[in-house]
């Protein structure tokens, strides 16, 4: 999971990063150049693509902790999606048919069939990423770029647009949690986030319980923090990743 830096920490990894998007990014089409629009698109070109491939990678039916996992994220989706009334109340017909254990969208087959007709409001149905999230374009690396990137881009929209429909902050990282534990294809990724939340980095089980000015802020922060760190274990990885791809060339000179 990573690809956007908020802040920074000032080490030598987030100085790399720096001058690796410096590169990435020209002074048109960096981070804070796009605006909520093409964030929006982003994060929903990632919900899709997500639904589409990243619910049944581990078998043909979905029960337990992993139907309810998905269940609680539409749930909070239903009520805090951003943007028109339509965009919920198809969030909110997903949610609804995968509540029963009796549905036929809880096997793979059903889910599929079913997503072939549904839509997200008025968004097309396509997975296609902002250059800020996709910098690469069309190369191998665009899908899993944009996907990790949209991603990040959803779950920071819903520490703001939850506490205004009236979800807890405490339930949005909990629905966060779950999905990125039983729906995110990158085991090392997924990994590491799971032990940052679980493992109670940056304060994480210091965030009041109430529903409050205070917590609605720990949550935001949290996911900052949580997602520069992410951030710089890849920027530091890609860098060890061509250092060696360099030291190979010059072997084999």
């Amino acid at each position: 999971l990573g690809v956007i830096f908020v802040g920074g920490s000032g080490d030598d990894t987030e100085k790399w990063a720096a001058s690796d998007r410096a590169e990435r990014w020209s002074a048109e089409t960096a981070p804070t150049k796009m605006t909520p629009r093409k964030r929006l698109f982003d994060a929903v070109a990632s919900l899709l693509f997500g639904l589409n491939y990243g619910v049944f990678v581990d078998g043909k039916e979905l029960k337990g902790e992993q139907k309810s996992a998905l269940r609680d994220l539409l749930q909070v989706l239903a009520k805090a999606f951003p943007g028109s009334e339509a965009n919920r109340a198809a969030l909110a017909t997903l949610a609804e048919q995968v509540e029963s254990d009796r549905s036929p969208l809880l096997t793979s087959d059903g889910w599929d069939k079913y997503l072939e007709t549904w839509q997200l409001g008025r968004f097309p149905r396509t997975f296609s990423w902002s250059i800020m999230c996709s910098p690469e374009g069309g190369s191998e690396g665009h899908v899993t770029a944009g996907y990790t990137c949209g991603l990040w881009t959803l779950f920071h929209m819903l520490t703001f647009s939850a506490p205004r429909a009236g979800i807890t902050p405490h339930q949005t990282m909990a629905a966060v949690r779950n999905f990125v534990a039983h729906f995110f294809g990158c085991a090392h990724c997924r990994d590491h986030f799971l032990a940052m939340y679980d493992g109670c980095e940056f304060g994480r089980c210091e965030v009041p319980v109430l529903d409050t000015e205070a917590s609605q802020r720990a949550v935001v922060l949290w996911f900052w923090k949580a997602h520069n760190t992410v951030n710089a274990r890849v920027a530091e990885e890609t860098r060890q990743d061509a250092l060696e791809a360099k030291e190979r060339e010059g072997a084999g000179a």
